[in-house]
């Protein structure tokens, strides 16, 4: 094997994306399943890392007993990988199942934790990680210890890393690691010490990345007014708007976070700091409309904050949001009208995401007996699409995904409340598009399947989101008499 061969093996196995968290186990996701889905997950998650992580210490000995050393990186990778441990919110969520659940979903939650916990990160334990390094004081190192700490909640360890950190040390990962650990532990005064550190002394490392980990981080820590008095700030009526070239500030697609990166990074290169405006993301906003569907805000409050995201800061609205918000109806009573908009709100911007105006949606349309207003609204999106404030191109922002539509549902029997009759429509409608469904999967199922991608493939991706709009579409006829 050729050296270049060997580093794009070792780049490969080390990078490895084995310890992302499945899309279920997501902060908007998480409360889209039942318990014994999210158990599964949690389990499936944690036996690709463990499979993974044994494959990483094969190769590692067997470097050892090559005497080929391992680099700095390297080890720094394998003490990550070796004492991970999920967030906070979700180590809580499956202790909850094990609390409150059902015998057999408890059953199964105590199993994952007691089988798929990564090895304790106590005290005794850093004394000896810490022992084997020979450079423990670095920033790069530094970081890694505290974020094991932290998620641990090792407070003695936490507390001697800080101890090491150098005013040069500290890094913008540093303050992350700091701002969201700490309010997920609740820690309020370690992070006012730590926000004030940084806003006093290391505030050239504050960019819209790490303004956005405050925000969410502060309605963690329960102070959501603060939250929202920052977004505000972030968010100036007037703004010039960014320029083409400016656009990827807007992180929207996973290009842009590439060049991002390379931005911020020759940022940090120069020796003084020019200042810089902030131009909100999707992450500044996303904690803030949580926070509103969470407590019940009224629903002109949702509306303001999503013309902020759309009509202001020109910005998608995501399906992250609608999660959110249909959960809000979920939890909370909201009028049937304000669900009836919300759901044309989704059908129009999956529209404008997807591109199809066409007839098949228009005669759903006009083929539905729809409140005179919300006809007139629907057949105006239709007819004439504007022109969103951000380049679509390859991406769709909105996808009618399973645990979206799910949700949809979840709202309208909710909200319905006591129009018992009203309800058995919605059900019947639901029951109709599982049937359909799961026809179309078992149709799909018998066809051979090829390596390239076909336009079959897009055919049959195309038939399921029809089927879920249909649906969605004869929901907007639900609604309760005078």
């Amino acid at each position: 094997m050729k050296y270049e061969d060997f580093e794009q093996f070792m780049n490969h196995m080390f990078t490895y994306r084995a310890f992302s968290k499945p899309n279920s186990l997501s902060g908007t996701n998480i409360f889209l399943y039942n318990d014994d889905y999210i158990v599964k997950q949690y389990t499936d998650a944690h036996t690709l890392r463990q499979s993974h992580l044994n494959t990483l210490w094969q190769i590692t000995n067997d470097l050892d007993s090559a005497k080929i050393p391992t680099s700095e990186s390297e080890q720094r990778n394998m003490i990550y990988k070796t004492f991970f441990r999920d967030r906070q919110d979700i180590m809580k969520k499956i202790k909850s199942i094990v609390e409150r659940g059902n015998p057999r979903d408890a059953a199964a939650a105590k199993t994952a934790l007691r089988e798929w916990q990564s090895p304790d990160f106590d005290y005794q334990t850093y004394k000896d990680v810490t022992s084997r390094f020979d450079k423990a004081s670095d920033p790069e190192t530094l970081n890694v210890l505290l974020f094991t700490a932290l998620r641990h909640d090792n407070t003695l360890a936490y507390l001697e890393i800080m101890s090491k950190f150098a005013p040069e040390n500290f890094t913008r990962d540093t303050f992350i690691i700091l701002l969201e650990n700490l309010a997920f532990l609740g820690k309020f005064e370690d992070y006012t010490k730590y926000l004030s550190l940084l806003i006093w002394r290391h505030i050239a490392l504050v960019d819209i990345q790490l303004l956005n980990i405050t925000i969410s981080s502060l309605v963690n820590l329960g102070e959501p007014e603060l939250a929202i008095s920052l977004v505000k700030h972030l968010s100036i009526p007037g703004e010039a708007i960014l320029g083409e070239n400016e656009s990827f500030l807007k992180l929207i697609k996973r290009d842009d976070k590439v060049r991002y990166s390379s931005y911020i990074a020759a940022y940090d290169r120069l020796p003084k700091k020019p200042p810089v405006n902030y131009h909100p993301t999707e992450q500044s906003f996303l904690p803030i409309l949580k926070h509103y569907c969470e407590t019940g805000a009224g629903f002109d409050k949702l509306l303001g904050l999503l013309t902020q995201v759309e009509s202001v800061r020109m910005l998608p609205i995501t399906s992250q949001m609608f999660k959110h918000i249909f959960r809000g109806f979920v939890l909370h009573k909201y009028d049937i009208g304000d669900l009836q908009y919300m759901l044309g709100k989704l059908i129009e911007v999956h529209d404008l995401n997807s591109g199809s105006r066409d007839a098949w949606i228009r005669d759903q349309i006009n083929d539905s007996t729809l409140p005179d207003d919300l006809s007139r609204f629907l057949n105006e999106i239709m007819t004439e699409p504007r022109a969103p404030g951000y380049n679509i191109e390859d991406n769709n922002f909105v996808k009618l995904s399973n645990g979206l539509v799910r949700q949809v549902f979840r709202a309208y029997h909710h909200t319905l409340g006591r129009h018992s009759d009203l309800k058995e429509e919605v059900m019947l409608i639901e029951r109709e598009l599982n049937e359909a469904l799961k026809m179309a999967e078992e149709r799909h199922k018998s066809r051979v399947i090829r390596d390239e991608l076909e336009a079959v493939d897009l055919h049959e991706r195309k038939e399921f989101v029809y089927i879920k709009k249909k649906s969605l579409l004869k929901l907007l006829d639900i609604s309760p008499s005078p």
